[in-house]
């Protein structure tokens, strides 16, 4: 009997790949409490600054174990921001300077969107691909609903302040409970 480190790899890279997109997820929070006036630009600089080189080394690992491992779709698919984060790195562009991070926020945050989708819809195709059609069928569904929650739900109106809409909690953890009563209820309180 042959053991199979296939499995194994896959699992590695969907763990990989969760921590590219918690990466990127805590700097795209630190933006927004930048442009929402909870972090000044000191704070919000050195904590972008000192995970962006992690996430530039696990990107850079992600794109050579696919190249090692053979999976050659995977590999030209994160090579070419592999490539862009190495250039940034080599002429020293990954730091954000304290000073210029409030004129390239909105930049920033796009930046860090663009690749927030792009993980998460690796993650996606890499927890189809092996064959975790259950938890790729799982993933899309609330992929898409996450995606939403991000980029349509949370809108800001002319006054600065956040509009959230209700029912966005109660709609993820409708999948945990049959019963909505008591979630509502406690959703209605966490969300502002």
């Amino acid at each position: 009997m042959e053991f199979e480190f296939e499995p194994f790899l896959w699992l590695l890279f969907l763990f990989v790949n969760l921590g590219l997109i918690a990466l990127n997820y805590i700097q795209f929070f630190v933006l927004t409490d930048l442009e929402d006036d909870y972090l000044n630009s000191y704070e919000a600089s050195y904590r972008i600054n000192r995970v962006v080189v992690y996430e530039y080394l696990l990107h850079g690992a992600f794109c050579i174990l696919f190249l090692l491992t053979g999976n050659w779709f995977f590999f030209l698919v994160t090579l070419f921001p592999a490539y862009i984060n190495a250039v940034k790195f080599m002429k020293g562009q990954h730091i954000i300077n304290v000073t210029e991070i409030v004129t390239v926020l909105n930049a920033e945050k796009k930046i860090r969107k663009i690749k927030l989708g792009f993980y998460v819809l690796l993650f996606v195709v890499i927890s189809m691909r092996y064959g975790f059609f259950p938890l790729g069928t799982f993933m899309i569904i609330y992929t898409l609903h996450f995606l939403l929650y991000i980029f349509l739900v949370q809108v800001t109106c002319f006054f600065g302040c956040r509009i959230y809409f209700a029912g966005t909690f109660s709609f993820l953890m409708s999948v945990f409970h049959q019963s909505n009563d008591d979630i509502d209820i406690r959703s209605s309180i966490l969300e502002f």
